[in-house]
């Protein structure tokens, strides 16, 4: 234990940004709370599970307790990351999967994270220039590990296909059984070597475009025959950007492929490289205690989704209608 101790007091003395807490505490992994302003969110808890007791003003660790306590400053660790719901958006219960599991994750081990909100390309690139201390979330590229660690992946992400509802099929087996047809792919996702391949060979044709919605968009227009999306977020766009009206379109069961995500680390020395133990450590943890199965569960069951009000989505109120964003919001 004395170990761990001196861990937790090196790294936290260690260059770490010293800050109060900004937001109020709850003792409750599914009313986690946040604090916004501008576009920080910020978390702070002190439940996460039977793990150990710990005190800055007299650092010594308790086996005893079920709780992490700090009667000081909490060492932050500032991350960046953009909307993609129900994984990651500043209006999700929590800021979205990735970032409660992210959250949790480094409060286990004594830090409180910061997430920044800001397009996707932005949140690389300033994580990337040490600006920030990491980023959230991405699939592995190798292009990626030039500038930062690939922290322990906890999750992997099925990218499906969305295809017209009077397509004579309702799965797939094989490129072929694509012939003819055309595919909305978005700009800068990386999907398979296989699938690109196929597209080589005149297959089917591709038809970019920047975002998933402006696919969706096409899809129902009938201008696509199919679009390539990840799951949850395809459920997402039904919902908020159609209403739930499902029958619009035909979800084929088979995926691509099933990606696994990552919380990239600026390189920085030997800083990183404990920023990066640590955070390991707090995911075997989630995983170990049955916190990661509940919250997985919770992101199948629809928890992290939001609606187009920006307010976390029931799928037994939420109407099936055409209705307009005005009616459904109140403005």
């Amino acid at each position: 234990m004395q170990y761990i101790a001196g861990i937790f007091l090196f790294f936290a003395i260690d260059a770490m940004p010293m800050h109060p807490p900004e937001s109020e505490i709850d003792h409750s992994i599914s009313t986690l709370r946040l604090t916004s302003t501008g576009e920080l969110i910020t978390f702070t808890t002190q439940e996460v599970w039977p793990f150990v007791s710990f005190d800055w003003s007299n650092p010594t660790l308790s086996a005893k307790s079920d709780r992490i306590s700090f009667s000081r400053r909490v060492p932050e660790v500032q991350i960046t990351t953009g909307e993609f719901p129900p994984y990651s958006s500043r209006y999700s219960i929590a800021g979205g999967f990735y970032t409660h599991v992210i959250a949790l994750a480094l409060a286990s081990q004594g830090l409180q994270a910061n997430f920044t909100f800001m397009p996707w390309r932005r949140a690389y690139n300033e994580a990337a220039q040490s600006h920030f201390d990491a980023t959230s979330f991405w699939a592995e590229s190798p292009d990626y590990h030039v500038d930062f660690l690939f922290a322990q992946g906890f999750h992997e992400d099925d990218n499906i296909f969305y295809c017209r509802a009077d397509l004579p099929f309702n799965d797939w087996s094989t490129f072929k059984d694509f012939r003819g047809l055309t595919i909305g792919v978005s700009r800068g996702y990386t999907y398979t070597e296989s699938f690109w391949e196929a597209a080589e060979k005149k297959l089917f044709i591709t038809s970019p475009e920047n975002t998933d919605i402006q696919n969706f968009r096409k899809l129902a227009a009938n201008r696509i025959d199919c679009l390539l999306i990840s799951e949850y977020y395809g459920r997402h766009i039904e919902w908020t950007y159609f209403n739930g009206r499902v029958e619009m379109f035909k979800k084929l069961s088979t995926p691509l492929a099933s990606i696994p995500s990552y919380l990239l680390i600026a390189r920085g020395g030997a800083r990183s490289q404990k920023l990066k133990y640590l955070y390991n450590r707090g995911i075997k943890i989630l995983e170990k205690n049955g916190t990661l199965a509940r919250l997985r569960s919770r992101l199948r069951q629809g928890y992290y989704d939001v609606n187009v009000c920006h307010t976390p989505l029931d799928f037994n109120k939420f109407p099936r209608g055409g209705e307009s964003r005005s009616a459904l919001c109140g403005y």
